[in-house]
């Protein structure tokens, strides 16, 4: 995951993928501000990257203070906001001492997935605290990149990974433990050249075809070759959990 986001740097900031991501974090915030019944003060995200979502949690909550951690120290050089401490290393590996009002993360779980994690995450809530994440699921979606996605995997015997099916379980998860969660589906269309160049700028080629993904792009062009613009459908998932 370091060695992904180290070299996505650059690309990472494109105006599409700021308003991609901005456009999740808020819905996100929305629902934390829904669940908690004060302001948090101190708040935990996690995968805080370029400070994206960061930007939207002081625009819901500007008296908050942020604890921010990223495995990617090319990411943490580019952000630069007030009230924000920033630790570089892998969040299922650094330790805190003190509870947080609010967990955030905002399109990263499914890179690190496990039950023990989320369950020592959750201890971490101070009482009335909020466990919030938004991650991808699967859409069956009928869409042209949708459909060539699954061809992909399909035709590279990647179709029954783990990291595809990963964010189904974590969905599960917090369903099981009483989670609030909220499915939001949208559609982007792009030429197909554009749209892999941001699949690779937010991680997804790499999550989806790690270790096959110049194989996987090698079938991408040939079956897009005669299309002009190709749509595909996202499927994301909102999950709060509330520490009683």
């Amino acid at each position: 995951m370091k060695k992904v986001f180290d070299s996505l740097v650059e690309a990472y900031e494109s105006k599409e993928n700021l308003c991609f991501y901005s456009r999740i974090a808020r819905n996100l915030c929305n629902l934390i501000r829904e669940n908690l019944d004060k302001d948090p003060k101190l708040i935990l995200e996690l995968g805080i990257g370029t400070g994206i979502a960061t930007r939207e949690l002081f625009g819901f909550f500007p008296k908050t203070k942020v604890v921010g951690v990223d495995i990617s120290l090319g990411m943490l050089k580019r952000l630069s906001l007030r009230k924000t401490l920033v630790i570089c290393g892998d969040i299922r590996e650094v330790r805190f001492k003190k509870s947080f009002d609010v967990i955030f993360s905002n399109f990263c779980l499914h890179w690190t997935f496990s039950e023990r994690f989320l369950e020592e995450l959750t201890s971490l809530l101070s009482q009335g605290g909020v466990f919030a994440f938004s991650i991808p699921l699967n859409p069956c979606a009928k869409e042209r990149g949708n459909l060539i996605l699954a061809k992909i995997l399909l035709k590279l015997k990647l179709k029954d990974r783990c990291s595809t099916i990963k964010r189904e379980r974590i969905f599960q998860f917090a369903k099981e433990r009483g989670a609030f969660c909220k499915v939001e589906t949208f559609k982007e269309v792009y030429p197909p050249d554009k749209l892999l160049k941001l699949l690779k700028s937010r991680g997804s080629w790499s999550f989806m075809f790690d270790g096959s993904e110049v194989e996987a792009e090698v079938l991408w062009n040939k079956f897009t070759k005669d299309l002009s613009l190709v749509p595909l459908t996202w499927q994301v998932c909102y999950c709060v959990l509330k520490r009683f």
